[in-house]
């Protein structure tokens, strides 16, 4: 049975990875800044910046396999591979499709495709850890596996066009309110590709990997292995989950990602300037027992039934508003 070691716990996709090694009967630890009261497994309170306590946590626990859902950078990967105990046979980088660069230069974005330069200083930095960690690794005699996670929506993360909460655009849905929707083109013919997945499957395919030697130093993109939709459709889904009619006004990405009261930290660019669509032909490959969810819309009504448990309001900075009206206030 494997002794699996988690760095991080708490978000959407680690969560499902945490659930699916359970069900694997793997023996299943965290290390994360609390311990949540209905923790599976065990759990080691710490910080990963806390190397004295990293490092007491693995000595503790004797993994075979450590997940890490937390690097983010350099410093914090180079600090990793010092502190992993002999024990540990494999290390499961939790990555970005962001380290492929945009635009992407085939449809859909394979590993071993070309890759652009990177868009964002988060970008540039997971691939350069994913660099550092191949280096010091390999020294230690340890495998690494890097998987690489699509947008990946569910009960605690989906986004909108300007914030990576969607509060504000299921209150203006459920009020009635005209919401932004980007075209890719100028007359509202194409509205351009988002390649969106559900986070139990993202989460199911890094449990998969743990542990497989199948996966010994490989490097896949994981989430729904589904074609993408379009940003249209993307955003009525939002609205059937919230049980809202859209209202939608299609403006050029060109115009949005323009536009000063977009926030210099939103998703815009990675999310709607350019189109989306990954294979997950290597994973599928390697693990042909992989079966996705059935039902993309399930992960949009687990975060609105979430976002029912909080109290949704329009925010006092209304972006959508702002932009709504000053589009059409011009056309």
């Amino acid at each position: 049975m494997a002794r699996i070691f988690i760095i991080g716990g708490s978000g959407v996709i680690s969560g499902h990875t945490h659930a699916a090694l359970v069900a694997q009967g793997a023996e299943v630890a965290v290390f994360r800044r609390s311990i949540a009261p209905d923790a599976q497994g065990q759990t080691f309170a710490g910080d990963r910046h806390d190397t004295f306590a990293l490092r007491a946590a693995l000595a503790a626990f004797k993994p075979d396999v450590v997940i890490d859902f937390v690097c983010f950078n350099r410093i914090e990967a180079s600090a990793l591979a010092a502190a992993l105990p002999s024990c540990v046979m494999q290390v499961v980088f939790v990555s970005t499709v962001d380290v492929y660069g945009l635009p992407l230069t085939q449809l859909p974005m394979v590993e071993s495709g070309v890759w652009s330069p990177t868009t964002s200083a988060y970008a540039a930095e997971k691939r350069a850890t994913e660099l550092a960690l191949k280096r010091d690794l390999a020294l230690r005699g340890i495998a690494l596996t890097i998987v690489r996670p699509t947008f990946s929506a569910g009960r605690g993360f989906v986004i909108s066009i300007f914030d990576r909460s969607a509060r504000n655009l299921i209150a203006r849905l459920r009020l009635g309110l005209p919401v932004p929707v980007p075209d890719a083109s100028l007359d509202g013919t194409r509205r351009g590709w988002i390649h969106t997945s559900d986070a139990s499957d993202t989460g199911r395919m890094i449990a998969l990997t743990a542990g497989s030697a199948a996966a010994l130093n490989r490097d896949y993109t994981v989430g729904s292995p589904n074609a993408p939709i379009d940003h249209l459709d993307y955003m009525a889904r939002i609205a059937s989950a919230a049980g809202a009619e859209l209202r939608p006004v299609m403006i050029p990405r060109h115009y949005l990602a323009s536009h000063p009261s977009v926030p210099a930290n939103c998703l815009y660019h990675e999310q709607t300037q350019f189109d989306l669509w990954h294979s997950m032909g290597r994973f599928l490959a390697d693990f042909p027992e992989f079966r996705p969810a059935p039902d993309l819309d399930a992960c949009f009504r687990g975060y609105v039934d979430a976002m029912d448990h909080a109290h949704v309001q329009l925010v006092s900075l209304d972006i959508e508003g702002q932009i709504v009206d000053r589009w059409l206030s011009k056309n």
